[in-house]
């Protein structure tokens, strides 16, 4: 059996919840605060690219052209870096051909990894003598 100060109140209550909702509800206007989020990323030691994956970045620092655990071309002392496309002292008119990256005594054409004939690159690892 209810009674008027039992509606009374529930009616009162409900009320303020209402009004606490709307106000809940107006908090969430747009503002020009961010909120900082951490992000998880891992980064190939060698060259320095990042995956949000670890199993992805595990594979690419196993065939990294910069990781000299691979021999790769770029790490050894017999690489030729290449020249980029530009034309002649700059000129992007000029119809110059590119220089492609090589290899000093013709091992290695195009670029390889688990080369023979590679020799390690002392900028990249330091002279030990």
């Amino acid at each position: 059996m209810a009674t008027p100060y039992v509606d009374w109140l529930v009616r009162v209550l409900q009320e303020a919840a209402d009004g606490e909702r709307a106000a809940l509800h107006a908090a969430r206007l747009p503002s020009a605060v961010t909120i900082p989020v951490t992000v998880v990323r891992h980064q190939c030691p060698h060259c320095r690219r990042t995956w949000a994956k670890q199993p992805s970045a595990a594979s690419h620092v196993a065939r990294c052209w910069y990781n000299p655990a691979v021999r790769s071309c770029r790490t050894c002392e017999y690489h030729e870096p290449g020249e980029a496309a530009g034309g002649c002292w700059g000129d992007p008119y000029c119809n110059c051909p590119e220089i492609p990256e090589g290899c000093a005594i013709g091992a290695a054409t195009p670029m390889v990894t688990d080369c023979l004939l590679w020799q390690p690159l002392h900028d990249l690892i330091g002279d030990r003598s």
